[in-house]
């Protein structure tokens, strides 16, 4: 297994949009699968290397997993902390092998680099599992009826 940038491996992108509209889409009802894919396309074909940030585990030349640095929650766009670790997400199949963490780790790291002090999240139900990689609840948001965590990891 080897974790790249999803902008060196673009070829990956239709498929993580796809993901991102069938895990995430409710998020953004109104927002279509093209328009995923083609907000996807332009950001990380684009030359700059600034957020938003995706790293993928990739192995055989198949998508395992992913994870993004960005900027901003999509969940809460107004809040005034930044970045924000954002669509961890591995195959079904793939799972229970450390990639979800291996992928955060990542994150984690180029937060750092970057000069980050804190890097943020929001999570619906895996509040437990955030906690058990370092980070702490520090709100409790509504979002269309369920509680949203949002949670922060001092970064070292």
């Amino acid at each position: 297994m080897n974790v790249t940038t999803l902008r060196k491996h673009t070829e990956h992108v239709p498929e993580l949009a796809k993901i991102y509209f069938e895990t995430w889409g409710y998020i953004n009802p109104e927002e279509t699968l093209a328009e995923i894919t083609a907000r996807l396309v332009e950001v990380y074909t684009s030359s700059t290397d600034v957020m938003p940030e995706t790293l993928i585990a990739v192995e055989s030349g198949s998508l395992l997993g992913a994870a993004t640095l960005q900027e901003k929650t999509r969940l809460f766009p107004e809040m005034d902390r930044t970045p924000w670790l954002a669509g961890v997400y591995v195959k079904p199949e793939h799972r229970s092998r450390g990639i979800a963490s291996l992928l955060i780790r990542g994150i984690e790291s180029a937060a750092s680099v970057a000069g980050y002090k804190t890097l943020y999240l929001c999570t619906h139900e895996h509040e437990a599992y955030y906690a058990r990689m370092g980070y702490e609840t520090i709100e409790a948001e509504d979002f269309r009826g369920g509680k949203t965590f949002i949670m922060a990891k001092s970064l070292k």
